[in-house]
Order: structure tokens, then C-alpha cells, then sequence
């Protein structure tokens, strides 16, 4: 097994720190040992990473097994125990996100290390046909890289160019002979188990030159992807993805990979996009229409498309409790309310709202309102259907509108829509303080009077 792009990666893509994770297989030990190997030579220091999923009995034994082969190599080991549990999506799916999120920590715990993983050619194979039958484009086919980041995390992959039997005899050649072994990967129930043990044996065998074949297809497939991905880089980094017609004279090939790079920047987080979600999306931008289409694309993540605005939507919480002495500004949803002292009450509408600062509590929230809740405006004596307030001044229900409260719940301000009677500016007062409501697309929202 050469050595020479497992060098190479090291030296083009290493952090000071590089977490190696270690299950203790095969695959895992080969790329501990080749990573210990070369830390010196290309300047990183090494910490292998266990995940006890706590799902077998052998668990704890296959933990202790990688904490004394670390041990007996002056590798440092850390077991981190996962608590894995199915919330509907399967639990092959919930452990994944597990080690996802324990990765995260981990990695900023040693200053943003990037991870080593010992996938080799053949998971490439695999994730060929388990991807092929999920109807996924070039970049999907050929997902695992040498180097790929999920979600702000760098994985590092130096055995893709190296088979199973060829790790295998690596490790016997230099003197391991025995290595932890999951039987359930012997469980051909699992689809990538069944492809692994015989559909893919199965093809090799009557088809001796498939294995070479399917590596050289995954090889220019990847070189397909890179140049696509490339290009829309820089058609992303360029255009105006907030314009409708943006979108519209874009490839499809072009157009599905910046709309991920978009939903990544919006949303900080990596935004698989389905077939079935980039095909209404683009159903819906080829329509120039004044109502709001809100398309949903996985992750929470929704796209909202008006007239010729296209907009990441951000998801409002249920309450947020904000000091606005000692915070200047606070985000909610798709708004920010900035707070400022001023020399007067400022009354030019309802995106701003000035209080005797005396009069109103240092600490305030903002939640959305309930069915049914109801307001008493400035300048009147008896309440109002909140909803019926914003309707009236023909806004939308969607960004969902901040209600400014106090503590025990009364609401003090309805930003865009009308302001309150509680709490305000008269000549008995020595401080102003004002705050202003701006939000992040202005085209969804008026401002109310």
C-alpha cells in the first residue's frame, strides 16, 4: 500500500491537531497507523477518537481493545460514549448524527481539527449504488472525497484510493494481525451490507474488470462534479441569489449546487437538496406572483418566493427574554430590534417605539402572538384583535411578527403594526429610550401608523 496521497493530503490539508476515529476495524486501524506514521514527517500531532454507541454488548469491551492499542503505541485515545436514540429516522441515521455532533465539539475543542476517516475504495462503490438508487447528481454519486466538509467540519480520507484486501495486508505486513470485527456488517438486511457482501462480490465475479471499471467511473464522475461545483462557486459568489430571475436563467446542473451553497451561508449548516424540493423550487421561481410561496427544503430550512424576491426564511423562536440595557440588539426570526436612548419620543411609525425608561423593566421578551390575543393600541381605550390589527395594514402572516412584552406577558409594542399605551414618554421624563424594529427582508413587512 503506497504511502505518497496519504502524504500528500497530510501536507496540503492538516490542522495542528488531526482527530482520528477508531472504531478499532480494519479500515480504522489502517488509517490510525498510517496517519501515526506520517504526523511527524507532516507536522501534525494525533488523537484517536472511539465512539461507544453503547448499541452491543461488545461495546465496552471494543472501547478498552482501541484504548490499549493506542496505549501500546503512545497514541492518545479518547472514548467518547454517544447516547444514540431513533426519533422515526431510523437508527443507523440517529447514530450518525450523534458522532456528527460529537465531531463538532471535538473538533473545536482542539482548534478546529480536522478528522481522519479510514473509508477506502470500496465504501466508494458502495455509496455509488446506495446513491444511484436514491436519484442523487454527480456530486452525490461520488460524495466521498479525499477532503469534504460537513457542516464546517473538515474530513480527511487518505485510503479512498486503497481497497479492503490491500488495507488488510498492510496491517498484516506490519505486524497486526487481529482487529476488532463488527458482525453485524455480515447482516445482509441492510442494503449496504447486502451490496457489500454480494451484490457487488456477485458482479465482480462475472464481471472480473467491473472493480476497475467502477473506480475509473467514480474518478471521472468526481472530475465531472468538481469542474460543475467550481463553476457554480463562482456564479454564486457573483450573482444576486435574491433575484428571481437570477435563478431562472441558470442551468439546473448549475442552479441545485448554488442553491446549496446559498442554504450553507444562510443557514450555517450543510442543506441536502432533494430532487423533489429543487424541482418545486424552481416551479415556483419561474412565476412572477405578489403572494408568498414558501417551499420547504429539509434541515427546518424553508425558501420563500414573492414577486421578484427569493429569501432563506429563518425560523422565529418561541420566546426570547432580552436585557436591553446591557444588549444593545436582539434577533428574532426575521428581525432585529435595536435599542437606543434619544433625546425624544421618535413617532414616525410603527417600526419604532419610545418608553420612559424608568417606567419600563430592565428586562423584556419577545414571542409571537397567540390565537385569539389582543392589544390596546395608542390612543385607544379598549383592546383589539392582534391579528385583525395586522391584517388591517395588509401584513403578512409570514415572517411571523415579534410581540414586545413585558415579563408577565402583557404586550408593550406590536412592531410594523401599532404601538402601545404602556410605559410612555411624558413630560415627567428624564430618560428616552427608543427601539427600532428592521427587518431582514423589508419587503415582506409594511410599516404600520
Amino acid at each position: 500500500m503506497k504511502l505518497d496521497s496519504a502524504r500528500e493530503l497530510f501536507l496540503r490539508e492538516k490542522t495542528p491537531v488531526m482527530l482520528c476515529g477508531f472504531s478499532g476495524g480494519a479500515d480504522s486501524t489502517a488509517a490510525l497507523c498510517v496517519s501515526d506514521l506520517l504526523k511527524n514527517e507532516c507536522g501534525f500531532s494525533l488523537v484517536a477518537v472511539h465512539f461507544d454507541h453503547g448499541l452491543r454488548r461488545e461495546s465496552a469491551s471494543e472501547a478498552e481493545w482501541c484504548q490499549e492499542f493506542c496505549a501500546a503505541r503512545n497514541i492518545r485515545c479518547i472514548v467518547e460514549k454517544l447516547n444514540v436514540s431513533s426519533d422515526g429516522g431510523g437508527l443507523e441515521n440517529a447514530a450518525r448524527q450523534a458522532r456528527l455532533a460529537a465531531w463538532k465539539r471535538l473538533s473545536a475543542l482542539h482548534g478546529n481539527a480536522a478528522v481522519i476517516t479510514g473509508h477506502h475504495a470500496n465504501d466508494k462503490c458502495e455509496n455509488l449504488f446506495l446513491r444511484l438508487f436514491r436519484g442523487s447528481n454527480a456530486s452525490g454519486l461520488t460524495g466521498l472525497r479525499s477532503v469534504s466538509v460537513v457542516e464546517q467540519i473538515k474530513f480527511i480520507r487518505p485510503l479512498l484510493d486503497v481497497t479492503k484486501s490491500e488495507i488488510e495486508e498492510y496491517l498484516r505486513r506490519n505486524g497486526i494481525e487481529s482487529w476488532m470485527v463488527d458482525q453485524s456488517n455480515f447482516d445482509s438486511a441492510m442494503l449496504r451490507n447486502y451490496l457489500r457482501n454480494e451484490v457487488i462480490p456477485g458482479i465482480v465475479k462475472r464481471a472480473p474488470f467491473a472493480g476497475a471499471g467502477l473506480m475509473k467511473s467514480l474518478d471521472v464522475l468526481a472530475c465531472d462534479a468538481d469542474f460543475i461545483e467550481q463553476e457554480a462557486e463562482k456564479i454564486y459568489a457573483s450573482g444576486n441569489v435574491n433575484a428571481r430571475t437570477f435563478w431562472m436563467a441558470l442551468h439546473d446542473a448549475v442552479a441545485v449546487r448554488v442553491l446549496r451553497k446559498y442554504l450553507a451561508k444562510e443557514s450555517g449548516n450543510d442543506v441536502p437538496v432533494s430532487s423533489e424540493s429543487f424541482a418545486r423550487f424552481k416551479s415556483e421561481v419561474s412565476k412572477n406572483k405578489s403572494e408568498m410561496r414558501i417551499i420547504p427544503v429539509g434541515g427546518g430550512v424553508e425558501i420563500a418566493v414573492q414577486g421578484e424576491r427569493v429569501d432563506i426564511l429563518h425560523p422565529a423562536p418561541q420566546q426570547l427574554i432580552w436585557n436591553w440595557k446591557t444588549q444593545e440588539s436582539i434577533q428574532f426570526g426575521e428581525f432585529i430590534i435595536e435599542r437606543r436612548y434619544t433625546s425624544s419620543a421618535d413617532k414616525a411609525g410603527a417600526d419604532r417605539a419610545s418608553f420612559d425608561a424608568a417606567l419600563l423593566d430592565d428586562t423584556v421578551m419577545l414571542s409571537a402572538a397567540v390565537e385569539g390575543e389582543k392589544f390596546v393600541p395608542f390612543g385607544r381605550k379598549s383592546p383589539e384583535n392582534i391579528k385583525k390589527l395586522r391584517v388591517d395594514r395588509k401584513i403578512p402572516s409570514y415572517p411571523v411578527l415579534p410581540v414586545f412584552r413585558d415579563l408577565t406577558g402583557n404586550a408593550l409594542w406590536l412592531p410594523f403594526v401599532r404601538n402601545g399605551n404602556r410605559c410612555l414618554v411624558s413630560s415627567d421624563t428624564k430618560e428616552i429610550v427608543t427601539f427600532y424594529a428592521n427587518a431582514l427582508f423589508p419587503t415582506r413587512v409594511g410599516k404600520g401608523k
